[in-house]
């Protein structure tokens, strides 16, 4: 059996010897030795040599060409050799990319260059690139040097990714034949054509000082097969692989007749065939992976496939290229594949994530993140971050969310999507009051403003505003990423409908990233000037909305996904409003004002906010039934023909929380017979054993509990008999929405505009007996409307014709007193100006 070493090891594997200089590893080892002095092996005793991050411990000037000298004297002739170093030319381009690395990022990269230094041994003293190292192995007689992705042997530092980049040079090279001519010039063969065979034979024989005569039929085919070895590595050399695998094939098809296979030579040199065309192969595809034909890209991994079945960067591949045509099952199935050859492989754990992220399976997105920073040590990787801190709030975890955004914004102040998560977590925090967020975010405001420094305009740029006549028209200009088919659509376009345009000029700047039949519809429709700001930083969108002449400009997402409320810190218009998208303050000293009603915002609350509450007098909002919440599709009360009351849960699912659970356990504890559905489309199976966990763990059993993910339909609200809202975060929408399809909705009036949206909402409707003024009353509430069945038949018959005889349906009355206050803080500026003047 041949022996195989193992330099540098410490974990056993099968048939390969560990020799280890560390003593401390001796037990684990079997031979404690220097590995550039192996005198204790004779030679030709290995068939394999393998080292890890081993050869930068050597010295360049010496040590290492002893080292790699002892290593081919103790290999067989025909050994490989597998060598793995810290890739200096990669290192070196990563520790001077001052934009995407940190200074502690770049102080681990430097690291990785010179060592850890936690012990004698963790220090490097030679940098290695792909020329240095070639260089190294050539002068010591060693052939066929092919530098590899991976080699698929061990777990160890081989694999390293940091940053997203492997940052190991993998290199594998032979010891020559025995009685191999190795200084051989065959730097002429390259350009013989294939066709002619016989005289391209003739001139390998006069190059090796050999007779044709002497040869026999296998002896030509395996000089054919040697030819076409040569020139297939020649048309790979120049990147003309479908030339380079057709020679690859014929050398194969000559090599591989019984008689040819009995000469382990040959075996060795079919073996070696073989991850020639799965490289060719692979190279293809990463071609057509890099032009973006996909599918072709899949083809030609498939057939590496073919000559490497244990290739788990193929698998890899081919998982990527079908996430690109977003087959994500299927390349789910490819990660998991190359995880079971190499579960070490972070980039695969990576990517793996991304594609359970997508498909919304955040429980086991969140496992292979976690498990992609313990393999690459890249725990300072910011967007790997911010996806660990997104699911662990979308899973109820919002401490653990909180603690990943501080993490960021230690990295990077600048990074504008923690400004867009961060806020969330807070306000669905349980623990956390109005003064507690309002101080969040007043100090994520600072801490960006001051790493920012934006620069404003200066006061007197807005001067000619004074003069204009009274009464003449404003421009209004809002700022969101939500004009498309989007619940703020049912908010804000009953008010783009009913403006008034003979007094206000209306200008949408817009965020959207994916337009659709609703944008259109928005610009078709309705008067206004439409701005696509989308590509535009917030400095070049703030000079944009600057010079369009807007007098106010209302944010409509605050902290929101794709929100642009970060173009305000730039103070492009003399008004400046937060209104709708996020319910609470912003934290952006360049707002002004923040829309309210006096139930949302109470006055003595009103410090408590960096913007200014700005009540509007015919309410906080107005709302437009979605198309498909249609009469039609209210049914009958359940409860009458189930002989159970079903509750029903229709918020976001982060909006959970132990508290809110443990209020519905009490409410299905007081109703034994009575169900709660939870219906969200990312209830996958990872989620409802947490949640049937959690109301196990408190004394309410799965046979209470419905958890639906099927396709969202309106009809769906009207499948409850009751509605239970969320808090400290109530619903909005999906309030009204179970109002329109006849749904009553119990809720809590809670702290801060956040914990009163849903009261707001009831009170502006006309049904304040569903609005509890603590957590005890909530249940109280539900439990006694549940036992009254005449009264939620009342509810189902009447709510929808409530709610559309409401205030809240009164698009042109509420779009009046929204532009009556957009007058009022236009005077309130207008007065503000004079004075200063005046002083």
């Amino acid at each position: 059996m041949n022996r195989k070493l193992h330099i540098g090891g410490k974990s056993e594997q099968q048939g390969w010897e560990l020799l280890n200089v560390n003593k401390a590893a001796a037990p684990r080892v079997d031979h404690v030795e220097d590995a550039s002095n192996l005198q204790v092996f004779d030679d030709n005793t290995f068939a394999a040599i393998y080292a890890s991050h081993v050869l930068e411990h050597f010295n360049y000037a010496a040590q290492l060409k002893k080292a790699l000298s002892e290593w081919r004297r103790v290999l067989l002739p025909g050994g490989r050799i597998y060598i793995s170093v810290p890739d200096l030319d990669i290192l070196t381009e990563l520790f001077r990319d001052r934009k995407k690395l940190t200074k502690d990022e770049r102080f681990f990269v430097m690291r990785m260059m010179f060592g850890g230094q936690v012990d004698k041994f963790d220090f490097h003293v030679a940098g290695l690139n792909e020329e240095f190292l070639t260089d190294y192995l050539q002068s010591e007689d060693f052939v066929n040097i092919e530098r590899v992705k991976g080699f698929g042997l061990f777990d160890d530092s081989s694999n390293l990714y940091y940053k997203g980049v492997l940052i190991s040079l993998n290199v594998v090279a032979e010891k020559p034949q025995s009685g191999q001519d190795e200084n051989a010039c065959l730097d002429d063969l390259p350009a013989l054509q294939r066709e002619n065979s016989v005289s391209a034979l003739d001139t390998l024989y006069r190059v090796q000082g050999q007779d044709t005569v002497s040869h026999g039929k296998e002896n030509i085919y395996e000089d054919v097969s040697a030819i076409d070895i040569i020139l297939g590595d020649a048309y790979s050399e120049k990147e003309k692989y479908d030339q380079a695998i057709e020679h690859y094939q014929k050398a194969y098809g000559l090599l591989n007749t019984p008689e040819l296979r009995q000469n382990p030579a040959n075996r060795g040199r079919m073996a070696r065939l073989n991850d020639k065309m799965a490289a060719a192969h692979k190279a293809v595809g990463q071609f057509q992976s890099d032009e973006g034909a996909f599918e072709e890209a899949i083809e030609a991994y498939k057939n590496a496939l073919l000559h490497n079945e244990r290739d788990y960067e193929i698998y890899f591949k081919i998982g990527f290229n079908l996430n690109a045509l977003k087959l994500f099952d299927e390349a789910i199935e490819f990660y998991n594949r190359s995880l079971a050859l190499n579960p070490r492989y972070a980039a695969c754990h990576l990517y793996l994530a991304n594609t359970y992220h997508n498909k919304k399976r955040f429980y086991k997105a969140k496992a292979h993140y976690e498990e992609y920073v313990r393999l690459s040590g890249d725990e300072h990787n910011i967007r790997v971050l911010l996806r660990l801190g997104y699911i662990d709030g979308r899973i109820g975890l919002i401490d653990q969310a909180i603690k990943r955004c501080e993490q960021v914004l230690h990295l990077d102040p600048t990074y504008r999507t923690v400004y867009q998560q961060l806020p969330m977590h807070v306000l669905k925090n349980c623990s956390f009051t109005q003064k507690d967020v309002a101080k969040n975010n007043r100090t994520l405001l600072d801490t960006y403003v001051k790493a920012l420094q934006p620069v404003r305009p200066p006061v007197d740029v807005f001067a000619d505003r004074k003069k204009r006549p009274a009464g003449a028209p404003l421009n209004i200009g809002y700022v969101t990423g939500d004009l498309y088919n989007h619940t703020v659509m049912q908010f804000l376009e009953p008010i783009l409908a009913h403006h008034n345009r003979e007094q206000f000029v209306i200008h949408c700047f817009s965020n959207v990233q994916k337009p659709d039949v609703v944008t259109q519809r928005i610009i078709d429709n309705y008067e206004l000037n439409y701005v696509d700001i989308s590509e535009l930083d917030d400095a070049d969108a703030a000079a944009l909305i600057l010079d369009t002449g807007v007098d106010i400009l209302v944010d409509l997402g605050g902290h929101t996904n794709e929100s642009r409320a970060l173009v305000l810190v730039y103070k492009p218009a003399p008004v400046q409003v937060t209104y709708l998208g996020y319910p609470n303050t912003t934290g952006i000293e360049a707002i002004d004002y923040i829309l309210a009603d006096r139930g949302t915002i109470l006055d003595n609350e009103a410090h408590l906010f960096t913007e200014k509450p700005f009540y509007i007098d015919g309410g906080y909002e107005c709302f437009k039934f979605h198309v498909n919440a249609g009469k039609d599709k209210i049914k009958p009360l359940p409860a009458l023909q189930n002989r159970f009351t079903t509750f029903g849960f229709f918020n976001h699912l982060s909006k959970i929380n132990t508290r809110l659970i443990r209020r519905f356990a009490e409410i299905l504890k007081a109703s034994p017979t009575s169900r709660l559905l939870f219906h969200r489309s990312d209830i996958d199976d990872e989620r409802r054993k947490d949640l049937y966990a959690q109301f196990q763990a408190i004394g309410v059993g799965p046979q209470q509990l419905i958890m639906s993910n099927k396709p969202f339909d309106y009809v769906v609200f009207s499948e409850v008999d009751i509605a239970l809202d969320a808090f400290p975060y109530n619903g909005t929408t999906t309030t009204l929405d179970c109002l329109a399809m006849g749904t009553p909705v119990v809720c809590v009036y809670g702290d801060g505009p956040h914990s009163r949206a849903s009261a707001r909402i009831l009170n502006r409707a006309g049904l304040s007996e569903l609005v509890a003024q603590n957590e005890e009353e909530f249940v109280r509430l539900a439990v006694d409307l549940a036992q009254d069945p005449e009264r939620m038949t009342m509810y189902r018959k009447t709510l929808r014709q409530r709610l559309e005889d409401s205030p809240l349906c009164d698009h042109k009355g509420f779009t009046a007193s929204l532009e009556a206050t957009y007058r009022k803080m236009w005077d309130e500026w207008l007065r503000a100006r004079a004075t200063a003047d005046a002083a």
